[in-house]
């Protein structure tokens, strides 16, 4: 709360990192985020327990995602004990699964409020997925409808030829997020 005082700009950014990495360099590249972006506010890095090695990616995908309930408690704090004007959500690779899954908890957690309600109360802004090692047709046909439902916009970086999401589809046997094939989505989903 102190740097939102301090700051002209009242938003609130909580970066969730991606696979094979540490708090350390995690809360250097935050500190860059901060600074080049020159949008101010206050950053927080919520880090979930990722190990180094490729070899324990799948049982990281795990580690990550029995870590979003601690992020849904951690945006819900941050809407209870801060001022912030928005609080905006930027997911990193397997992140993006941690993010996406917290969010899609913290929609259910007020299932009985609507957008309006919840705009108010949690006061969600951008989420952003960057490069995000997410399956595709799951987000599509469920996550992304009650992710819209709590923030103001939605936004989704893709690459086709990001190898590591290439690598990923492979081991999964269906293409992600953040480097989708299209053809495997309905037009409904697509909608």
């Amino acid at each position: 709360q102190q740097q939102l005082d301090s700051s002209p700009n009242r938003e609130l950014n909580v970066y969730v990192h991606g696979f094979r990495t540490n708090f350390a360099w995690e809360t250097e590249l935050l500190g860059k985020f901060f600074h080049c972006t020159g949008r101010r506010g206050a950053m927080v890095c919520f880090a979930w327990p990722a190990r180094q090695t490729l070899f324990l990616y799948g049982q990281d995908v795990e580690r990550g995602l029995k870590s979003s309930p601690l992020l849904m408690d951690l945006i819900e704090m941050l809407a209870r004990d801060t001022k912030a004007q928005r609080i905006n959500v930027l997911a990193y690779s397997c992140g993006a699964t941690v993010a996406a899954d917290a969010l899609v908890r913290l929609r259910q957690r007020y299932a009985d409020e609507g957008p309006a309600q919840l705009s108010q109360r949690l006061r969600i802004g951008n989420v952003i997925f960057a490069a995000s090692d997410i399956d595709l047709k799951t987000f599509a046909r469920g996550q992304v409808k009650q992710i819209s439902e709590l923030a103001q916009e939605v936004n989704i970086y893709i690459s086709d030829n990001d190898a590591a999401l290439g690598l990923s589809a492979l081991g999964y046997g269906t293409s992600r997020l953040g480097r989708p094939k299209q053809g495997e989505l309905t037009r409904a989903d697509l909608e």
